[in-house]
């Protein structure tokens, strides 16, 4: 970093002008950077709140300046580790007695964003007093220059003025005003309505401007969901977005060619994102930018995005944080987000949503889908996939239980072309064009697991109420489908064993 002089925030004061005191709280600035040395995840909060050069202190903002590198590399953020960064800096840092004295005075800071908010006004109120020295000389030197002029250059030199953390938005709208409702008295204004990814019927299953989410287990489908949806989108015409942090760029554009996109529509419309270090605000800025425009904004590995800005999954008001640090963030510029999430492995502890907390579910501003497998997906297979609601905020998909779509992979064509698409549910036949009476294999299902041991077809038909050959079907598909195994029974007879619980198509 280049050396600058003390007062490089205030500019030179006339002679005969008043005695300016440049604006500064050497206790907030210290306090500042102390919670930003102990606690590095307030970071994501201050370093939208300020930057390196609202410290008036050059210490400061040398040693902010390593802190903020560190951060921005998924770095650890300690005393030694801004000591080695600062390297040669050090000794105008004052050294390593110093950043042990912030150190220690972070230990009693509570809100670091706290003291960076006074230290980002008194920021700005030195640049007001820069503004209004550097007028004042306008005047004082102006000859023959008009007075509309002068006006003229003071607006514009305050225009140029920083209002805040470049790529941090900070104009908002008061939504404690009250709230028009004519355009909904009048009928103008209609319900949300989905629009994207569409079925092969024509209905569609993801709104725009909101935050939507896939769960399911590893290879259920959740990324060939969201890579139908974008194909859908890009051999349309329309811009995409993708942000991975689970896979490659390779993988993508791969699946993608698969699926029947062209390079050129790839080149064109998608815009890949691969982040491998914390979300800063100039990475802020060029996101908002890629996302401008596109239709669909798919985030590939939420855990991994998470962990990568250190918020944890089991902590609500983290995932609040991330929800608002990203997804809506991207909602608001009007795509639909489509988040894709792993479910804890033990059905039992699964409950209604991905790993994590509560707000997972709560935060969805869109549909909360969960994926369950029908038949596995693999190369030189068919699969098939169930998408379940789990939440539709608008209701225009579906209410919570309802199989939305199912999702078809066909990956036996020889010469690589891959056939995907989402149709509506097909809750009485499956892939091989075989009945499948769903009430009833619930039923058997039902009948096995709480029955003592393996049960003849005879057995479970005096037990399972329903027509006797609707209920041998509803067991050829049930051991079909891997939930029961047949046995060989006493004098030949065929006992059927329960694998896992059936639960329909929800």
């Amino acid at each position: 970093m280049t050396d600058r002089p003390r007062d490089r925030h205030l500019a030179p004061v006339p002679d005969d002008g008043p005695g300016w005191e440049p604006p500064f709280d050497r206790a907030a600035e210290e306090a500042t950077i102390a919670a930003a040395l102990t606690n590095p995840a307030s970071l994501d909060d201050i370093t939208q709140t300020v930057t390196s050069s609202d410290f008036y202190d050059h210490a400061h903002e040398l040693i902010y300046d390593a802190i903020v590198a560190l951060y921005s590399r998924t770095r650890p953020v300690d005393k030694i580790t801004v000591a080695n960064q600062l390297g040669k800096d050090l000794d105008r840092a004052r050294g390593r007695t110093y950043l042990e004295h912030l150190t220690t005075l972070g230990i009693g800071i509570i809100d670091g964003t706290w003291h960076a908010q006074i230290v980002a006004e008194h920021a700005a109120l030195r640049r007001l007093q820069q503004h209004h020295i550097r007028a004042l000389a306008d005047i004082e030197n102006r000859g023959d220059t008009p007075a509309l002029e002068l006006y003229q250059r003071a607006a514009d030199q305050l225009e140029q003025i920083p209002r805040g953390v470049p790529g941090v938005e900070t104009t908002t709208v008061n939504t404690w005003a009250p709230v028009d409702l004519a355009a909904i008295i009048t009928g103008d204004l209609t319900g949300p309505a989905a629009t994207l990814c569409t079925r092969r019927d024509g209905k569609q299953l993801l709104y725009p401007y909101a935050v939507h989410s896939v769960s399911g287990e590893p290879g259920s489908g959740k990324t060939w969901m969201a890579l139908v949806a974008i194909a859908q989108e890009i051999t349309a015409g329309h811009d995409a977005l993708m942000l991975d942090f689970e896979d490659r760029p390779q993988t993508i554009v791969a699946r993608l060619l698969g699926l029947g996109a062209t390079p050129e529509q790839i080149l064109t419309h998608l815009r890949y994102i691969r982040p491998e270090v914390a979300l800063t605000p100039a990475h802020r800025t060029l996101l908002e930018q890629a996302a401008t425009g596109t239709t669909i904004a798919v985030i590939d590995g939420i855990t991994e995005a998470m962990t990568l800005h250190g918020l944890s999954l089991m902590d609500n008001e983290d995932v609040a944080r991330w929800l608002a640090l990203v997804p809506r963030v991207l909602a608001d510029l009007g795509p639909a987000v489509l988040q894709i999430d792993h479910v804890v492995k033990n059905a039992d502890n699964r409950g209604r949503y991905a790993i994590g907390g509560q707000h997972k579910l709560a935060g969805i501003t869109g549909v909360a889908y969960k994926m369950l497998t029908i038949k596995s997906f693999g190369q030189g297979a068919k699969g098939h996939a169930k998408l379940v609601v789990d939440k539709d905020k608008h209701g225009d998909v579906g209410p919570n239980g309802i199989t939305a779509a199912d999702l078809h992979l066909d990956a036996t064509d020889p010469g690589g072309t891959l056939y995907a698409w989402l149709s509506a549910p097909e809750q009485s036949i499956d892939e091989e064009g075989h009945f499948r009476p769903t009430v009833l294999m619930e039923r058997v299902s039902q009948f096995l697991l709480v029955t003592v041991g393996p049960q003849s077809l005879a057995a479970i038909q005096r037990g399972v109420k329903g027509k006797a050959e609707s209920i041998a079907e509803a067991v050829d598909a049930l051991v079909r489908e891997g939930f029961v195994r047949v046995e060989p029974g006493p004098r030949g007879s065929q006992m059927h064993h329960l694998l896992e619980a059936f639960e329909g198509d929800r």
